[in-house]
């Protein structure tokens, strides 16, 4: 009997990444807002294709193809993390010890661009079962944009704990992650030439009413994973500052 040859495959984990403004291959519009690769998860394929995530195909450097979820925006997520312990990228990379305390993964090896994680749970696949926090990795200077909307989020957190009389964790408010309006920034390739990008935002609105914090305030499901998945992103975050992976997660 002759053995078939197994095929190889990518070896690709299951990360969210941002896209500030790129065209969908085969078609005529952008994409700007948070991306994952299709077909890594049997679990996640179910959940997105139940609450109708679009996909498409976006291209990558080296000329690769990939076919993603395209998540609208803005998504109404829920950071696993206990806060943020610093106000800018560069006092962040130099902490890790407090990035660790917090499950905030970054890095910024001299030379090189910076980097930053931070594990996601998405409301729209909660309520199909979905409760494995995904990372949201980026780098340059969309750790930037991140770390703003981190802080914003924060504050928003600060103005519900006065309003409310109570204290909040901080994913126990969801932050809605998404693309804000179109700026100029330099190009990696030519510093005199710039490129029009999407930022990441944190799309809270300036009013917040009973009713929008009601909406979104954590289910019983976002407490029960973030008390499940503490240590293991703690390890995580180790790890991505070693620069050993970039990968999620993983239950021990």
């Amino acid at each position: 009997m002759t053995m078939q040859r197994p095929q190889p495959k990518e070896g690709k984990s299951l990360v969210a990444s941002y896209s500030p403004g790129i065209r969908i291959s085969g078609a005529r519009e952008f994409f700007s807002g948070m991306f994952i690769d299709t077909g890594l998860n049997a679990e996640l394929d179910q959940a997105a294709q139940q609450v109708g995530w679009p996909s498409g195909k976006l291209p990558h450097s080296g000329g690769r193809i990939g076919e993603h979820y395209l998540i609208p925006s803005p998504a109404k997520c829920y950071a696993l993390i206990s806060g943020v312990p610093y106000k800018t990228v560069g006092a962040l990379a130099n902490a890790p010890a407090d990035c660790q305390a917090t499950g905030l993964a970054c890095r910024w090896p001299q030379g090189e661009r910076s980097a930053m994680a931070v594990h996601l749970l998405f409301d729209d696949l909660i309520a199909c079962g979905f409760t494995t926090p995904i990372p949201l990795v980026v780098r340059s200077t969309h750790t930037d944009d991140l770390l703003a909307a981190l802080l914003k989020h924060n504050a928003v957190i600060d103005r519900i704990e006065v309003a409310l009389k109570r204290s909040f964790a901080f994913w126990e408010i969801a932050i809605p992650i998404g693309a804000g309006d179109q700026v100029d920034r330099p190009s990696r390739a030519d510093a005199e030439k710039s490129s029009p990008v999407e930022p990441i935002i944190c799309a809270h609105p300036d009013q917040l009413t009973p009713r929008y914090v009601k909406e979104i305030t954590a289910p019983a499901e976002v407490l029960a994973a973030a008390d499940e998945w503490r240590e293991e992103i703690r390890r995580y975050v180790v790890n991505f500052v070693e620069r050993s992976s970039d990968f999620p997660a993983q239950r021990r």
